[in-house]
């Protein structure tokens, strides 16, 4: 969804790609799109110390992979937008 809103944004054709690695003990997720250069990485983090009433709309969904996820990176290459996320399993 952030992909379509932040990358194509309006009524603009694009392309999503998802590549996964699965080994025996990791997991590697790449998503690539040829939008508008976006980092989520430079988000600002919400403060998840305030009610959720006071809280402004938007940056848990990326807070939530940084903290679960082992490695996240984001790379714009191509001009291509490069999310990469890996989990040890």
């Amino acid at each position: 969804m952030n992909v379509t809103s932040y990358a194509y944004p309006g009524d603009v054709e694009g392309f999503i790609d998802i590549e996964i690695e699965k080994t025996d003990h990791r997991i590697v997720i790449r998503f690539k799109d040829g939008g508008a250069p976006f980092n989520p990485l430079e988000r600002p983090k919400p403060d998840t110390k305030l009610h959720w009433k006071k809280r402004r709309i938007g940056g848990l969904g990326i807070f939530l992979v940084i903290k679960k996820m082992d490695a996240v990176r984001y790379v714009y290459e191509n001009n291509n937008n490069i999310l990469t996320i890996e989990k040890n399993i």
